[in-house]
């Protein structure tokens, strides 16, 4: 396969080839080396690198562009592709150090779990949440860094309806294969999220049935529970307050480390309000949703996404609280 700068992900060749185009075009003086025929592959290599000023694998990297293509190049495009890399590069770094630190905090919910006595290994384990932690980048390139506030998540239960399970991540949850479309609370949330990055009203959708791919921004938000563990598919709202109480710095840590600009509270704000917010509040757009605003992050007061508030009005709500 030929070589080009548009597939390069090496930033000093990139660099190099800036270097070579930023006072002319260098192809005369290409031609000259390869045309001598004196010189073996090798010699090439090094003629190339000397004249140049370059490595030898950037020279090797120009030997194996097809001519035309290098002869399209300029100091311009050459630095638009090295910006480019530069930026993955960067989001490739920053995605890491934020599964790293996430991982982090995983290892502090279990302590958590275990210090409360609610943790019982291979019976009741906490479920992570967060970010996808297969691919931080879905977040960290999302047009808009979304959080979702909500309430516990759930998984089996015993016969006498005392819950069981858990280990696993939330986000599972979110893969395309599990088709969370199909999930009342997850749809909402994907038409919410779908309609904030779009801009777009719930009547301008397509109906997620003939589109499930739009369940895909799933994986691009933050996502946390107010409680790690698992626990009924109805919540008892007295317990929300204990649930608070046992991971308040736990769930400040999570919103401190995926920096949302938008917080989208799952009927669970009023448990945050007095220790994350003291700015000003805006004017409610209807009676649905309350917006607050601090440091330029938005904070939703929302229903749950499970209400039955008919969902237009609940989505497009959200949505014109957020734009």
């Amino acid at each position: 396969m030929s070589a080009s700068i548009y597939k390069c992900k090496d930033e000093q060749i990139l660099k190099e080839l800036c270097s070579i185009f930023r006072d002319a075009n260098p192809l005369h003086e290409l031609k000259e080396i390869l045309f001598e025929d004196s010189l073996s592959m090798e010699d090439t290599f090094k003629a190339i690198s000397e004249k140049f000023e370059i490595s030898k694998k950037t020279s090797e990297f120009i030997l194996n562009m097809k001519i035309e293509h290098f002869c399209s190049l300029n100091e311009k495009k050459i630095e638009a592709a090295y910006e480019a890399i530069i930026s993955e590069n960067n989001i490739f770094d920053a995605a890491n150090e934020l599964l790293e630190k996430q991982n982090q905090i995983y290892n502090k919910i279990d302590e958590r779990a275990k210090e409360a006595g609610l943790y019982r290994d291979g019976d009741l384990e906490p479920i992570y949440d967060g970010v996808y932690y297969k691919d931080a980048k879905k977040y960290l390139n999302s047009k808009m860094r979304i959080m979702w506030v909500l309430k516990e998540p759930y998984d089996d239960e015993y016969d006498d309806g005392e819950p069981c399970g858990g280990g696993w991540n939330y986000f599972d949850c979110f893969e395309p294969s599990q088709s969370p479309w199909k999930i009342r609370t997850w749809k909402n949330m994907i038409y919410t999220t779908y309609g904030i990055l779009n801009n777009m009203q719930y009547e301008e959708m397509e109906i997620i049935e003939d589109n499930p791919e739009m369940a895909d921004v799933l994986l691009e938000i933050a996502c946390i529970n107010l409680s790690k563990m698992p626990g009924h598919t109805t919540t008892d709202s007295s317990l929300l307050p204990v649930y608070y109480g046992t991971w308040k710095d736990i769930l400040k840590q999570q919103i401190d480390l995926y920096s949302p600009q938008v917080i989208i509270f799952g009927n669970t704000f009023e448990y945050f309000k007095e220790d994350l917010f003291s700015g000003e509040t805006l004017e409610p757009v209807d009676n649905i949703t309350q917006v607050y605003k601090k440091n330029g992050v938005k904070y939703i007061d929302a229903y749950h996404p499970q209400c039955r508030i008919k969902r237009e009005t609940y989505v497009n709500s959200i949505i014109n609280s957020v734009l």
